[in-house]
């Protein structure tokens, strides 16, 4: 009996040491993108409530490959540390520079495709124009889907904000 015991308690030791690693959650590393894509994203979400419009958007059902909070900051994670203390429950900014009227115009413009938002900024006909072309990195998924929202996270700013002015 006392050793039919002692093998029941060994064998619940080693179970526990094989089976509560698959229990417990498993921690996501952070994506490392270039101090560039970070600072933008910083930018973004301290002045003009790029977080609020992604949190809007996911809430809408709008799928994003990233999310916001899985990327390392680096050198910048004592200002993004400070940022967040500022962010209210809808991770808005309130002094931020985008009102409510913005971002939903931010949030239309951001959804059309790529075509619609390149129209809207040819207000007349300029002749032959180069198109620059994106960044061609090797770089995580994650970093590629945050540059192209971050990307048209600008130019929808740009354009409501001169929309706003009648310059559009």
């Amino acid at each position: 009996m006392r050793r039919f015991r002692s093998l029941l308690v060994m064998l619940v030791i080693a179970l526990s040491f094989v089976a509560v690693p698959a229990v417990l959650p498993q921690e996501t590393a952070m994506v490392e993108c270039d101090q560039d894509v970070i600072l933008s994203k910083f930018i973004a979400e301290r002045y003009f409530n790029y977080a609020a419009v992604i949190d809007v958007m996911i809430a809408a059902g709008d799928e994003m490959d990233f999310s916001l909070m899985g990327f390392e900051e680096g050198q910048f994670t004592p200002m993004a540390m400070g940022m967040m203390g500022m962010m209210d429950s809808m991770m808005a900014i309130p002094d931020s520079m985008v009102n409510d009227m913005m971002m939903t115009r931010i949030i239309e413009v951001m959804r059309m495709s790529d075509e619609d938002m390149m129209s809207m900024m040819m207000m007349e006909e300029t002749g032959e124009m180069t198109m620059l072309m994106p960044p061609t990195m090797d770089e995580a998924p994650e970093c590629s889907a945050l540059r192209e929202s971050l990307r048209r996270f600008f130019i929808a700013l740009s354009i409501t904000d001169m929309e706003m002015m009648g310059a559009l």
